[in-house]
């Protein structure tokens, strides 16, 4: 049984594992093509009625072949050296290809030794196989595959080590939520700071859900002055900390100090003066130019972001819940749907507010000298703390998610500072240890990786057989 899935009587282990490699090949090219048609137009992908179709071969191909190449060298090496470490066991000449006989002759008594330890094999044929993620282009997201096979390594050595009791001591309440916080922290940063290393679909998600906080063109303003769009508010923001928080002068009870204004921040100078005079500081009067008080418009901000970003947080995680739970759907637990949808909506409002207060919020606690940048990661991270109210290991692959985002993010933002010198291949590297540790755990712990469909494509690299291992 153990030698089923290694050869067959002729011993076609290589041919066939080629063929398979082929097959593999074929189907990732053709769907990564399918997958591109259905793709934004205007950036490598373009239709030409001409032509058809014009796809960047060489990237898809690259993206084909190393991952084919990765599928293929991990199982026939696996298989080889399971076959040689079975035979060494055995003691018997065994029957195979011509090539497992002649490597059988070239391996001394100690490497067959060698082999029989449990883990050599999978870390042995891991790190050989994942070198051919070097083939893969980087513009396919080949840093975020390997941030995220490393991040899985050692969310699995993290199961292994609390299944057998040595991590008992932790608490309850410490769980993945608690990466949300630093995360939002780093991402609210580069919200303001750092456009390039701000994720893409984090700034628009962020920009769209924030116009409750961009104030609307004050109808008594002449139709020539040019109102500043939600980007140079946010700019503007970064601008003031930049200048480290000056006082806020009204230009409604001081005409002169608009010419000033006008210098140092002109693309927002159109807001600041229409701003009420009772209002402390200058990004308050960016901010919520008609409130005095920021506490106060912090509670009509809040109030209004649940009628309109709070109802359609609630409808969509409503809805997600019920569908993932619509065989054992009941009156009891549609309460308790209602409560999770409720939740999530309550931690996603109060965590964009709160941010947003903690900007004013921030200049009456800390003096404007101190951390007049980077405040606003703790500004972020603070307000992340809503997490504990939607924390649930349902949320986690959320949490997990949000923080490797994060860490690409400060990585970026390090490298463009020229605080860190940027590695070569360092994301193959990352790549390589995930990887091979992946495999170790699934050979030797395979309830310690989580995910049930995960698995079972882990053991199909490994055996062929797309089936659950624990």
């Amino acid at each position: 049984a153990a030698m089923e899935f290694v050869t067959n009587r002729n011993g076609e282990i290589i041919p066939k594992t080629f063929r398979l490699g082929s097959r593999i090949f074929s189907s990732i090219y053709m769907l990564s093509a399918l997958m591109m048609l259905r793709g934004p137009r205007g950036r490598q992908y373009q239709f030409d009625s001409r032509l058809g179709v014009r796809l960047n071969n060489r990237d898809l191909i690259k993206m084909s072949v190393s991952t084919s190449a990765i599928i293929t060298a991990y199982r026939l090496v696996y298989r080889m050296l399971i076959y040689l470490s079975k035979e060494s066991i055995g003691g018997g000449a065994g029957s195979g290809s011509r090539v497992i006989l002649f490597l059988k002759r070239l391996l001394t008594w100690n490497i067959q030794k060698l082999l029989s330890v449990r883990l050599v094999i999978p870390v042995f044929t891991g790190l050989l196989s994942s070198g051919f993620f070097l083939f893969y282009p980087k513009c396919l997201g080949r840093d975020y595959i390997a941030l995220y096979t490393f991040m899985k390594a050692l969310d699995g050595l993290y199961n292994h080590y609390s299944d057998r009791g040595y991590l008992s001591i932790k608490s309850k309440w410490i769980g993945s939520w608690m990466l949300f916080p630093l995360a939002y922290g780093q991402l609210f940063y580069t919200f303001f700071f750092n456009r390039e290393s701000c994720p893409g679909w984090f700034f628009k998600v962020m920009t769209h859900m924030c116009n409750g906080f961009m104030p609307p063109k004050n109808d008594r303003l002449s139709h020539n002055v040019v109102w500043p769009t939600s980007r140079e508010v946010v700019e503007g923001i970064a601008d003031i900390a930049k200048e480290r928080y000056p006082k806020f002068v009204s230009p409604i009870m001081y005409p002169a100090s608009a010419l000033t204004l006008n210098k140092r921040f002109p693309r927002i100078a159109p807001i600041i003066a229409s701003a009420h005079p009772m209002v402390r500081t200058m990004t308050g009067a960016l901010i919520h130019a008609n409130e005095p008080s920021d506490f106060e418009a912090f509670i009509r901000l809040t109030l209004k972001q649940f009628g309109s970003i709070g109802k359609i947080l609630m409808i969509s995680s409503l809805v997600t819940n019920c569908l993932q739970r619509r065989k054992e759907l009941s009156p009891e637990m549609l309460v308790t749907v209602i409560g999770k949808s409720l939740r999530t909506t309550i931690f996603a409002v109060m965590t964009l507010c709160s941010s947003w207060y903690g900007i004013g919020l921030s200049q009456q606690v800390l003096p404007r000298n101190i951390l007049p940048v980077y405040r606003f990661k703790l500004i972020g991270t603070l307000a992340g703390l809503w997490a504990i109210i939607d924390a649930s290991s349902v949320n986690r692959a959320r949490y997990m998610y949000m923080f490797r985002i994060a860490l690409m993010s400060l990585w970026r933002e390090l490298v463009s500072n020229k605080k860190v010198k940027p590695i070569k291949n360092g994301d193959v590297a990352l790549f390589m240890c995930g990887f091979t540790c992946i495999m170790a755990l699934m050979e030797y712990s395979p309830t310690s990786i989580s995910g049930k469909q995960f698995r079972k494509a882990l053991q199909w690299m490994r055996t062929g057989r797309f089936e659950e291992v624990i």
